[in-house]
């Protein structure tokens, strides 16, 4: 499953740019700072607008889903070499193979779903997408126990259980969309979210606006992902045990990471907004947003700790002793990333609100060729995974940096957001009577 892993994160951080695009022209776009009850024709062009990028996003989706999952299908065997399991090694590459084939059936959902998650961020609507996507995460878990454990379907049940519950939430969150109230119906009650609605092919101006979000972030979701990839395909030179510690603790590493990732999201739709109506407000938001990540960067750092250091817990995730012992070994270059992984995420998620995000391909390709640069020396002095964790930090690292000498609004905003007001109270001069 590992290989496997490596394969699908690329897929989905590579193909992220539908949701974020999605989101940052929806939250640009907000129809309730025009509203106005003796006429809401102005709100209704803003709907309009937001459900035919809604729209338009949606079917390319559903493009790219199927062609990604065509490639999937076509080239499972050279990908699965790509991703670390050697030529040699038939029963692996016997035993890889009907996951990801499993799994590449579900990616048009998948990337259908994220573009609704996206609509949904954009008008601040995090609650809809929280009850669709948990609830299958419950149904991934029921169906991974029973598949696994109870039918003995092994890695091709974790597969259909995955499959299905994705599915299932994408299938949902289309039905619930396109009940929605639509651009035609709205009044001066702002609409909570955007429906999904046919709104014909997609015009040269949607498309236009869309593609210069959506290539950005492509090529930054790119960038980030050849990095872990060639991060685990290192990992993989050490032989498998080696491979299965690096494989369990990214799994920890990358499922704490997403603890401060909503505030990426409220960054990109926040700032967004305001920056169009209310600028005066981005300062002290980028302030509040910097602080919590800092926290949360600390909380999700004693976390990875404790889980890949506790015995009881780290033995709940993989028997192999071994395997253990390689794990507390990556403590340290785990918990250190992880403690300043989400300034690096919110960074991005603050430069694209501002709309200072045409950077990210430099900045990403500049992180890529570090960590790659760190990798070939860790290679060539026989480092081990625990080269490889530090390279994880190369990589992080180069990223922040990279944001602060290149966006100048980034900067800026910065020094707004931390500038201490001077509240020593001043002292008039009073005239003394002769």
């Amino acid at each position: 499953m590992a290989p496997c892993t490596s394969i699908f994160q690329f897929a989905f951080f590579a193909f992220f740019f539908l949701s974020a695009a999605t989101t940052n022209l929806v939250a640009s776009n907000p129809p309730e700072s025009v509203y106005d009850v003796s006429d809401t024709s102005e709100a209704a062009k803003r709907v309009d607008f937001n459900e035919r990028v809604v729209s338009n996003a949606a079917g390319l989706a559903l493009i790219l889903g199927s062609l990604v999952t065509m490639g999937l299908i076509k080239f499972s065997d050279p990908l699965l070499k790509l991703a670390g399991i050697p030529a040699t090694n038939t029963a692996l590459l016997n035993a890889a193979r009907p996951y990801l084939l499993i799994r590449a059936l579900g990616l048009p959902f998948v990337f259908l779903a994220t573009v609704l998650q996206g609509s949904s961020l954009g008008r601040g609507n995090a609650w809809r997408p929280l009850k669709i996507f948990g609830a299958a995460g419950v149904i991934n878990l029921i169906g991974d126990i029973y598949l696994t454990l109870y039918r003995g379907w092994g890695a091709t049940g974790a597969a259909t259980a995955t499959v299905a519950a994705q599915i299932g939430a994408s299938l949902y969150y289309v039905i619930s969309s396109a009940r929605l109230e639509k651009s035609v119906e709205a009044s001066s009650k702002p609409l909570r979210d955007v429906a999904l609605v046919w709104r014909g092919l997609p015009s040269k101006k949607v498309m236009k606006t869309f593609m210069n979000v959506a290539m950005v972030l492509f090529s930054r979701s790119i960038g980030a992902m050849m990095a872990f990839s060639m991060l685990t395909r290192t990992a993989a030179l050490g032989g498998e045990l080696a491979l299965a510690a690096h494989q369990v603790t990214l799994q920890v590493w990358w499922l704490l990471s997403f603890i401060p990732e909503p505030m990426s999201v409220t960054a990109q739709t926040l700032i967004t907004r305001d920056m169009k109506d209310r600028k005066e407000r981005v300062p002290k938001l980028v302030n509040t947003l910097y602080k919590m990540c800092g926290v949360l960067g600390i909380s999700a750092a004693v976390l990875t700790g404790v889980i890949l250091r506790a015995p009881a817990v780290a033995g709940a995730l993989v028997a192999d002793v071994s395997v253990q012992k390689m794990m507390a070994s990556l403590v340290p270059f785990a918990v250190l990333s992880q403690s300043y992984c989400p300034i690096a995420t919110l960074s991005d998620g603050v430069c694209i609100g501002l709309g200072s995000f045409s950077h990210l391909p430099i900045l990403m390709a500049g992180s890529f060729l570090a960590t790659a640069a760190g990798l070939a020396f860790v290679t060539s002095q026989n480092m081990g995974i625990v080269g490889v964790w530090a390279c994880m930090n190369v990589f992080l690292t180069s990223r922040i940096v990279g944001h602060l000498l290149i966006s100048t609004k980034l900067r800026k905003y910065i020094k707004k957001a931390f500038r201490r007001e001077d509240k020593t109270p001043q002292v008039q001069a009073v005239p003394i009577p002769l």
